[in-house]
C-alpha cells in the first residue's frame, strides 16, 4: 500500500504527497523537530538525498536509543469500525482489550530486551493512552473522531484514498486522515504526549552526544 499520491500530502509542505500516510507531517517529523535535529524527516527513497540527509538523526557514538513503540487503540480505527459492522460508529471493545494486553506484554519485555543489547537504551512508548484520549474531540478542538477526512471516512486506505476522492474541508479537526492513519493535528497532539512521557530520556541521550 503506497501513499506517495494526492490527496496524501495536501497540508504538507508545498502540497507535495511524499509517501507520508497522512495529510501532512507525521510522528518521526514532529520527534525530529523536537530533537532539535530537522524541522521534517527526508525521504529515504528520494534519489536525490545526499550522504548528510540520510546521517540525519544518527547519534555519534556506539551508544544506541531505540524507542519502540506498543499498539494503538486498533478498534477504533475507521477502517475496523466499518469491517466489523458498528452501525453506530463505536469502537470494538474486543480489538482495543487485545492491544492493550499486547503492549502490557512488550512494555514487560523491554527491560530482558535491553539486557541483551549493550551500551542500548530501549525506550517504550505508550501511544495507546494519548490516542484513547482524543476520543474526547473537544479537548483537543476535534470534531469528528470515527471517520476519515478522505473519501466517505469509512474505510479508504492506500489506493482508495485518491487523487478523485473527495476530502474534508478541514483536516484538522479530524482525528483520522484516511480509514487507518490519523491526520497531522492528532499526530502533532501524539508527539506531544510523547515529548512529556518520553522526551527527557531522548533529549538526555542527544545532548550527551
Amino acid at each position: 500500500m503506497k501513499s506517495n499520491h494526492p490527496p496524501y500530502g495536501k497540508d504538507f509542505l508545498g502540497h507535495v504527497a511524499t509517501g507520508r500516510f497522512s495529510d501532512g507531517k507525521i510522528i518521526s517529523d514532529f520527534a525530529a523537530s523536537i530533537l532539535g535535529i530537522k524541522d521534517t524527516v527526508p525521504r529515504f527513497l528520494d534519489p536525490k538525498l545526499s550522504d548528510e540527509d540520510i546521517r540525519t538523526g544518527t547519534i555519534p557514538s556506539g551508544d544506541r536509543s531505540i524507542v519502540v513503540a506498543g499498539l494503538p487503540p486498533i478498534g477504533c480505527l475507521p477502517l475496523q469500525i466499518t469491517v466489523k459492522l458498528h452501525l453506530l460508529r463505536t469502537c470494538v471493545d474486543q480489538q482495543n482489550s487485545d492491544a492493550k494486553s499486547y503492549n502490557q506484554k512488550l512494555a514487560s519485555q523491554i527491560p530482558r530486551l535491553e539486557s541483551s543489547l549493550p551500551e542500548s537504551k530501549i525506550i517504550y512508548a505508550d501511544i495507546y493512552t494519548p490516542l484513547s484520549d482524543m476520543d474526547n474531540p473537544h479537548k483537543y478542538g476535534l470534531m469528528e473522531t470515527r471517520r476519515g477526512c478522505c473519501g466517505t471516512g469509512l474505510l479508504e486506505a492506500g489506493p482508495l484514498c485518491s487523487a478523485l476522492s473527495p476530502v474534508c474541508p478541514t483536516s484538522s479537526t479530524f482525528l483520522f486522515w484516511d480509514g487507518i492513519h490519523p491526520t497531522e493535528s492528532a499526530y502533532r497532539y501524539l508527539s506531544e504526549a510523547l515529548e512529556q512521557q518520553i522526551g527527557s530520556q531522548l533529549l538526555q541521550k542527544v545532548s550527551n552526544h
